[in-house]
């Protein structure tokens, strides 16, 4: 964490741009480089973002509100593709109906269960950070809402993801012999549904 607006020594700092000159030269020498074009756009996109984030948080305080704001867009992006759910939008796949994410990026169920698995493990340190009962209750609902949208969208990755978050939250948990044990009891009542 730096004070200033400017990158700190992390050596990510400096390879994450390396990688970039790589992804852009390789895209520019291919032989195929008009597909390649979407890969390394997104690619920046995500560049940039890193950029901005790695130069704005500049003490604990400014990364607990920006993990907080992410969770909290994670929630309403949850929400948004629960209510399309519910309202028929859906694909359906391998004999079942699959919830899908709102927008373009995470529309495949598949993409969407494993953007929501890989943001759960953000909810302990968040939980760590905030004393508020208010917070805490919406981290309980968001990790909540986060399990039940993995489960709908029928992602076999994304719930084995969810399952290893899961496992992490609960290991962190001051009160994992309790939490453990209602895990095991609950699972196979999953395994089953």
């Amino acid at each position: 964490i730096s004070q200033r607006k400017d990158l700190t020594g992390n050596p990510l700092n400096f390879a994450l741009p390396a990688f970039a000159l790589a992804v852009l030269l390789c895209a520019l020498a291919s032989a195929h480089s008009e597909a390649c074009w979407k890969t390394v756009e997104n690619y920046f996109k995500l560049l940039a973002f890193y950029l901005l984030v790695v130069t704005v948080i500049r003490d604990e305080n400014s990364l607990r509100i920006l993990l907080l704001g992410f969770l909290a867009a994670i929630t309403l992006f949850m929400l948004h593709s629960l209510a399309e759910f519910a309202n028929g939008r859906f694909v359906y796949r391998m004999g079942i109906r699959r919830m899908m994410g709102v927008g373009l990026s995470a529309a495949d169920p598949n993409a969407f269960a494993a953007s929501l698995a890989l943001a759960l493990p953000f909810v302990p340190v968040v939980w760590r950070a905030y004393d508020d009962r208010r917070v805490r209750l919406f981290l309980a609902g968001a990790a909540s809402l986060m399990v039940l949208c993995v489960l709908l969208t029928g992602s076999r990755g994304g719930l084995m993801l969810c399952l290893i978050g899961t496992a992490l939250c609960i290991g962190v948990s001051r009160w994992r012999n309790y939490l453990g044990v209602a895990a095991l009891a609950i699972g196979p009542l999953l395994f089953v549904a």
